[in-house]
């Protein structure tokens, strides 16, 4: 660990003695930062009025754990908004002051929840209590923030240039959702797309592919609480990790894709149905149904989420009878 702190401690000294050498300061680059901050605002406060927004619809009263509850809350939120989104485009179009006033009237109605919602990452910091738990924390903090500093960057990845980030350009152009003749992917499921618009109407094509980062880390803050609960933090921290050892899952964090939102909305549907296994709630059943139709809503491959839940619930009313 000392070795890579002094590394590290080394990269930072020598680029700020070539930034300070080469590199002479000027308004551009006051200007870039302050633009980078504001996307990273803009999908920070999207994501915190979707948690917003769950944590309205399920309170406090839900059974699961403090990080797992805050990604579901989140997730469905996200959900919603998305349609809400949509709603928009296919009534009264898209513009920029529509985007805002949608955002502030949000902001006012859901703030108290919002404020609810952001307390619950205090129990963040209970997760490192052991050596490993913090070396673990070290990596993955390290690829997050490599990440993050590629989605604050111009996209590059072919399906977002494509479709993914096209289709949002598209319709904030013509300001509304016209079908698009020239892109052969207009029809497929654009739960991402949307939340993808809003953030792009506020803040630019980064702000969408910043977004998108967010919610791969509240996947990972999500399975981190789950695997806590489940089993004990260091299985939680190791799985994480693993599911970072794949190099596709971690360029997609910065890609601008929908794969990281499709398992967030797993996650929540998975936990649900355990909960309503150990509870016989059926509200956690509505609530993994409605995750499962938002994942169907993002891609089309996610439908295997719906057969899987059919697939628990009938095997357990099959064990009960």
């Amino acid at each position: 660990m000392l070795i890579g702190l002094v590394s590290l401690l080394w990269l930072v000294i020598s680029l700020v003695g070539y930034y300070y050498t080469h590199k002479p300061f000027a308004i551009e680059f006051v200007t870039a930062a302050l633009t980078g901050l504001w996307r990273l605002l803009v999908a920070a406060g999207i994501i915190s009025l979707s948690g917003g927004f769950g944590a309205w619809l399920l309170s406090k009263r839900t059974n699961f754990p403090a990080l797992t509850g805050l990604a579901i809350q989140a997730a469905l939120g996200s959900g919603i908004i998305g349609l809400a989104v949509l709603f928009l485009g296919v009534t009264i179009g898209f513009q920029p002051l529509y985007f805002s006033i949608f955002g502030l009237f949000l902001l006012i109605l859901l703030r108290r929840h919002i404020l609810v919602w952001l307390s619950q990452w205090t129990q963040f910091s209970l997760l490192f209590n052991n050596g490993l738990a913090l070396l673990l924390s070290l990596a993955i903090g390290m690829a997050l923030f490599w990440t993050l500093a590629t989605a604050l960057a111009p996209p590059l990845y072919f399906d977002a240039l494509t479709y993914h980030l096209a289709l949002p350009r598209s319709y904030l152009l013509n300001g509304d959702m016209a079908y698009d003749p020239h892109n052969i992917f207009w029809g497929m499921p654009q739960q991402t797309e949307m939340l993808f618009t809003f953030a792009m109407a506020l803040a630019g094509t980064e702000a969408a592919t910043t977004l998108g980062w967010g919610f791969g880390v509240l996947t990972l803050v999500g399975l981190l609480g789950y695997i806590n609960e489940k089993i004990n933090l260091t299985a939680g921290w190791v799985a994480v990790v693993c599911l970072l050892g794949g190099g596709s899952l971690v360029t997609s964090l910065s890609s601008g894709y929908t794969e990281w939102l499709v398992m967030l909305y797993g996650l929540g549907m998975i936990a649900a149905i355990d909960t309503w296994r150990n509870t016989s709630k059926r509200g956690y059943l509505i609530l993994a149904a409605a995750l499962a139709g938002f994942a169907l809503g993002t891609k089309y491959t996610a439908g295997q989420l719906i057969l899987i839940g059919l697939v628990i619930v009938a095997g357990d009313g099959m064990r009960q009878q």
